[in-house]
């Protein structure tokens, strides 16, 4: 049992490191802004994190990239979304789907949980500073979230080949 609870904690803690990462340096450009790859390790780590797990890596790992980034009045924020969308996403894959290994359920999942990136992010401006940067915000922060779900699947589906492979589930 103590060697389950370190694991998770190993675990946790490697994807605050990931998620951190790659928010600092793999971006993909677009017209008007970035696609900010991390969102997509948040909704691959329903693989291998629980909810609450899951939600902690997802929270800190963009709150610290936020940060050192200079988006500090936005950090907060960004902890209580991407913990949301990590519990959210880790909820529906694990305990909704039955960790089934289905594209369309990880899709659904990853949709669902992945709604919180607008909304949240509409919110927080709304409530930084007014209603039109909310609604500004709104196009951005969609395009973020399709551009996530689409890398997180892409990614997941080669994850799921390699760990069935490993596990002899060809």
């Amino acid at each position: 049992m103590k060697n389950k609870h370190i694991i998770n904690i190993v675990r946790t803690a490697l994807f605050v490191a990931l998620i951190y990462i790659v928010t600092l340096f793999i971006n993909i450009p677009y017209g008007v802004g970035n696609i900010n790859v991390g969102d997509s390790l948040i909704l691959i780590g329903a693989l291998f994190l629980s909810p609450i797990h899951l939600g902690i890596a997802g929270g800190i790992g963009p709150f610290l990239a936020d940060i050192t980034l200079g988006y500090g009045s936005y950090a907060p924020f960004t902890l209580i979304i991407k913990f949301l969308e990590g519990i959210i996403v880790s909820l529906l894959y694990r305990y909704v789907f039955k960790n089934k290994n289905s594209m369309i359920c990880f899709l659904l999942a990853s949709l669902v949980a992945s709604i919180v990136i607008p909304l949240g992010y509409f919110l927080t401006n709304v409530f930084l500073y007014d209603l039109a940067t909310g609604f500004a915000s709104l196009v951005g922060d969609s395009i973020q979230m399709i551009a996530s779900v689409i890398i997180a699947n892409v990614l997941a589906y080669s994850i799921r080949k390699v760990l069935n492979k490993y596990d002899g589930k060809n």
